[in-house]
């Protein structure tokens, strides 16, 4: 590892191309290359034999953390070249992985052999590198994110309270192509204790949330202690609660309304989980996923779950979602279950 920086690698499955051609841009320089894996875990031996560190981490983003001093990296203790050493933060083991590169590249070499048809990164990280673990070394750090739904959203909504320790993590990357566009609070709008993304207009009552970029909220809507993630239009007298909203990025953003006006989200604290999701979705949060458009006047309550591409046309049909419940994209739903309402 050098010590003037450590030089990163952004590496996707052949499949994401799409995530590839959004991240190559996104950025005014492009700072971190971005390798598709167009062969597989194939293309990630070939790129690992192209290196010329004696020492790699191998990171899955279903970790996302932050590091005090990652320049001294290369000082965590191994007790030699060969071992495999599980990067822990704040006590916490994450999916990143420190250790020579030859060893990584007889590992990936071997796994490639054995699986002659390519079962890709993440079966490389939980078949192979989960079993190979030498040691844990707990690194000084923030843990953000670690697959956990809960956790997304209680970390989203730090933000609103730590604006000032986002803002210095934020200044250490990259600058963004293009300039943001203009957050705007316009004349019914109302903030307090929330941080408003670049781009968002409010126009309602937003209180302790975190609203994303390019997010509209209408007049008179209400939101409190939630995360709306991007591209969301919400219509007005909408009223979201202790929920969060995960992005809509469907290719056709024209859509005027994608969170219904007069719609209810959520409720008041709850100590209720999901039904299906009970460990994820805990303490009466509310999860809508990516690519849903909620109906006017559709609610839905305490802990209950709108799985991603839910359609419009079944939502409409259903018209509540009770507490805990579940209604997924093919149109299934679950029902509350006793045993799980509380936690």
């Amino acid at each position: 590892m050098p010590n003037a920086a450590l030089p990163i690698r952004i590496v996707l499955e052949g499949s994401r191309r799409g995530l590839a051609l959004k991240l190559s841009t996104r950025w005014e320089r492009q700072a971190v290359p971005i390798i598709l894996l167009e062969n597989g875990v194939m293309d990630l031996l070939d790129s690992l034999e192209r290196e010329e560190a004696d020492r790699i981490i191998l990171c899955s983003l279903s970790s996302i953390f932050t590091l005090e001093q990652p320049l001294q990296l290369s000082a965590v203790p191994q007790s030699n070249k060969d071992s495999v050493v599980k990067i822990s933060i704040q006590r916490t083991p994450v999916e990143a992985y420190l250790g020579g590169r030859v060893r990584f590249r007889d590992l990936l070499s071997s796994y490639v052999s054995r699986n002659r048809v390519s079962f890709g990164i993440k079966d490389f990280f939980e078949s192979v590198l989960s079993r190979e673990i030498d040691l844990i070394e707990d690194i000084p750090g923030r843990l953000l994110f670690q697959n956990d739904i809960s956790q997304y959203y209680t970390m989203n909504l730090w933000l609103a309270s730590n604006a000032d320790t986002y803002a210095r993590i934020a200044a250490g990357l990259p600058e963004l192509a293009g300039q943001p566009r203009e957050t705007m609070i316009m004349e019914h709008g109302t903030v307090m204790d929330s941080y408003i993304s670049a781009g968002a207009e409010i126009d309602g009552y937003v209180k302790n949330s975190v609203i994303f970029p390019n997010v509209v909220v209408r007049r008179d809507a209400r939101i409190v202690n939630s995360v709306i993630a991007t591209n969301h239009r919400i219509g007005a007298e909408a009223t979201i609660m202790n929920s969060l909203i995960l992005p809509f990025e469907a290719e056709d953003q024209r859509n005027p309304v994608t969170l219904g006006a007069h719609c209810l989200i959520g409720g008041r604290s709850s100590d209720i989980r999901n039904a299906c999701f009970p460990s994820q979705i805990r303490d009466g949060l509310t999860v809508v996923g990516m690519n849903v458009m909620i109906p006017n006047g559709f609610r839905a309550e305490a802990a209950s779950f709108i799985g991603p591409g839910a359609s419009l046309s079944g939502l409409r049909r259903r018209k509540v979602l009770r507490k805990g419940g579940c209604h997924f994209s093919d149109g299934r739903e679950v029902k509350t279950e006793k045993n799980l309402g509380r936690g």
